[in-house]
Order: structure tokens, then C-alpha cells, then sequence
């Protein structure tokens, strides 16, 4: 069958190359590797492909790790200590920035999850700077899913004195206040 697609035309080989990443990929990605989830990020985050491959590949890789963190398993994609690798969470402010809605909300969301998860994973998550400012510029956005997602990931920080001082330094209150006067504007 080998020798039959590599007769037929270059489209039909070219998609039978790309199933066979497409699963290597979730393979992969089922194994919970975080240097396998790192790399498929960072690649699909820095790749010249088209849009919609780039950002296919971003959410299912994303939904793959807010599935180990809300699940009740123990996953190798989480270290011993209870926290995301630093690869991984030093991608969150691009991620959450992303001008792609879902993957946008799928990054708040892990970064939620996450704070959630430990103490620990929460006072690293909160100990970075970029992802506190991107939570406080994604509260404020215009796309009501972002700005919910942002809202309940900030509160899900706000459980630790480390994320409230951080959040506080910040101004996520106030920032919170002021969305919650304004009129609503989504009905």
C-alpha cells in the first residue's frame, strides 16, 4: 500500500504525510510529555504555516493540558512538585494574548486551572510578571468570552497571599471595579 501512494498524486501523498504527524502529534501528546507539549507549542507558535494549521495544532495541544490539570490522574506532564514546567508556563503570556479567540480563552483557562491545582503552581504562575499584565489586558478586551475567561482566571489567582499581593501590585482590582461599573454592554 506503501508503494501505491507514493505512485498516486503529490496531494494524496501530502495528506497521508500529514495524518501521519497529526498522530504521531496526539500520540505523543497522550503520553503527557511536557518536552513533547513545549515543543509542539513553540513550534506551531513560531511556525510559517497558514493561520488555521498553526492554531489547530495550538488548541489541541492546549485542550490536551487543561485536560491533565483538571484531571484527577497524576500526569509526568506535571513535575513532581506540583507545578507546569517552566517551558511551558514561560509560553502563557503568548499564548493569552493570542489574537485567536479560543486559544486566548483555552490559555486563561489553563492559567485558572493551574492556579488551582497547588499552591505552588499558583505562586509560580503569579510570580510571572507577563502573565499577570496579559490576565489584567485580557480582562478589559472587547470579546466577552476573553474578558470572562480573564476575570475568573484572576480570581482563581486571587487564592494565594503571593497572587493577591501580585494582582494587587498590578491594579486587577481596580481594573475589576471599573469593568463592573460600566454598563453592560454585551446584551
Amino acid at each position: 500500500m506503501a508503494k501505491r501512494r507514493r505512485r498516486t498524486s503529490s496531494i494524496t501523498s501530502t495528506s497521508s504525510s500529514s495524518t501521519s504527524t497529526s498522530s504521531c502529534r496526539s500520540t505523543a501528546l497522550q503520553h503527557s510529555n511536557p518536552q513533547i507539549v513545549f515543543g509542539t507549542l513553540l513550534a506551531a507558535l513560531c511556525s510559517n504555516k497558514p493561520a488555521s494549521e498553526r492554531n489547530l495544532v495550538i488548541q489541541k495541544t492546549l485542550n490536551h493540558l487543561l485536560t491533565c490539570l483538571l484531571s484527577k490522574s497524576s500526569n509526568s506532564i506535571l513535575q513532581s512538585q506540583q507545578t507546569l514546567h517552566i517551558p511551558i508556563i514561560s509560553l502563557l503570556p503568548v499564548i493569552i494574548n493570542c489574537k485567536c479567540l479560543e486559544i486566548a480563552c483555552s490559555g486563561l483557562e489553563i492559567v485558572g486551572a493551574a492556579s488551582l491545582y497547588s499552591i505552588e503552581m499558583n505562586e509560580r504562575i503569579a510570580s510571572d510578571d507577563e502573565i499577570v499584565k496579559g490576565l489584567i489586558t485580557a480582562e478589559s478586551s472587547s470579546r466577552r468570552s476573553v474578558s470572562m475567561a480573564a476575570c475568573n482566571a484572576i480570581l482563581d489567582l486571587f487564592t494565594t497571599s503571593i497572587g493577591r499581593s501580585k494582582l494587587l501590585e498590578f491594579h486587577a482590582i481596580e481594573n475589576l471595579m471599573s469593568l463592573n461599573l460600566q454598563p453592560l454592554q454585551y446584551l
